[in-house]
């Protein structure tokens, strides 16, 4: 979802303050592997450096700039590039940056729909991600990984696990994800986990997997047969990961916007030169082609694949094309695919903030019929 430029001031002010806060207080773990000295030599200077670039892509999105990231990304030296991705503190910055510009799009969406101003729009949905706080009613640590649960629903229905998305190194932190748990919970009548993991550079992509597969089978013990799990994005693949190399495979799965051909993946990112600040190059590195879960292996009994038709960080080619294929030569599963109009997830940010979005009823089909065979 595009920001609109009448919050952009608003989202460029608020972003360096949460930028701020973000590289003063890193909210997990140093990243493995480093020496402590070389680690804060250089996430003291990508934290420096960040707040630049995350300006600059706002600034080449307000010029009208089809691909930001990409007229951003081509410009930064290599070195530059990859101090950044092996940063926390980039990272956890460009998580403050996102959850503010997302947030600013919402209000404003839904002050255009509702005819109220960007300020009371805003109020209302802070008020919201306030209330649906209220419903967590556990958060497990699994192996290392905490996974919030939020109620609202039928405790015998179908349990829904979400897996964030982010490019496996950002968009972590649970509660960006509290208004869409809530809004599923409530169309849905289930409970709602939101699983989380150790992005890029804390963890790598098997690191990754194996929370996510932990996730699932953590939901498995307490559903038995009843797990839907709904990946956005990297968490798109890492369910569709965790289900082909872990055997955690839940009943039903709603993968979107994802990613399941890594090697074609890096091809394109490389393309829209973004790939050297990109974690998938390290975070998968030697080992693209074992965690691409293309490899002739279904990932639940029943797939929904949803996908942006003008997807530009994901594309087609490496996304719903790629999987789409697998499950041609799967006549047992139940395979649906939906191609939507938008950008990257366009119809997942809508979710979080309208009760009458399509991909609430997607998901909800998935969950009726999984209850029926649980029934």
């Amino acid at each position: 979802m595009r920001m609109p430029q009448q919050g952009m001031v608003w989202a460029i002010a608020a972003t360096s303050l949460a930028c701020l806060a973000a590289a003063l207080k890193p909210s997990q773990p140093p990243p493995k592997r480093r020496n402590p000295l070389v680690r804060t030599a250089s996430d003291v200077a990508a934290g420096a450096v960040m707040p630049a670039v995350l300006l600059g892509v706002v600034g080449a999105a307000a010029a009208g700039a089809e691909d930001a990231e990409g007229a951003v990304g081509k410009v930064i030296p290599t070195r530059l590039a990859r101090l950044l991705r092996d940063s926390r503190i980039a990272w956890r910055q460009f998580t403050a940056f996102e959850a503010v510009a997302g947030f600013v799009a919402l209000a404003a969406a839904d002050a255009k729909d509702s005819g109220r101003s960007l300020v009371q729009a805003g109020r209302a949905l802070l008020e919201q991600w306030r209330r649906a706080g209220e419903t967590l009613v556990e958060s497990r640590d699994e192996g290392g990984h905490a996974i919030d649960l939020y109620a609202g629903g039928d405790s015998t229905r179908p349990l829904v696990v979400l897996v964030p998305g982010g490019g496996w190194c950002h968009g972590d932190d649970a509660r960006l994800y509290r208004l869409l748990a809530a809004r599923v919970a409530k169309r849905s009548r289930c409970e709602v986990a939101v699983a989380q993991y150790a992005p890029w550079p804390l963890g790598d992509g098997e690191d990754m997997v194996d929370a996510v597969a932990a996730a699932l089978t953590w939901a498995e013990r307490r559903r038995p047969g009843g797990v839907v799990a709904v990946g956005l994005s990297a968490g798109a693949h890492l369910v569709a990961a965790a289900s082909t190399t872990r055997g955690a495979r839940p009943a039903a799965a709603a993968l979107c916007s994802g990613v399941f051909d890594l090697e074609e993946h890096y091809a394109h990112e490389s393309r829209r030169g973004v790939h050297d600040v990109s974690a998938l190059g390290a975070a998968y590195a030697g080992k693209m082609r074992a965690y691409s879960p293309v490899c002739g292996k279904t990932f639940a009994d029943k797939v929904l694949l949803v996908h942006g038709a003008a997807d530009l960080t994901a594309p087609l080619t490496s996304g719903a094309d790629a999987v789409a294929a697998v499950h041609a030569a799967a006549p047992d599963v139940v395979f649906t695919r939906v191609d939507v109009e938008g950008g990257h997830l366009d119809y997942a940010m809508r979710a979080m903030r309208d009760d009458k979005a399509p991909f609430l009823d997607w998901v909800d089909d998935l969950v009726e019929g999984v209850a029926g065979e649980m029934e």
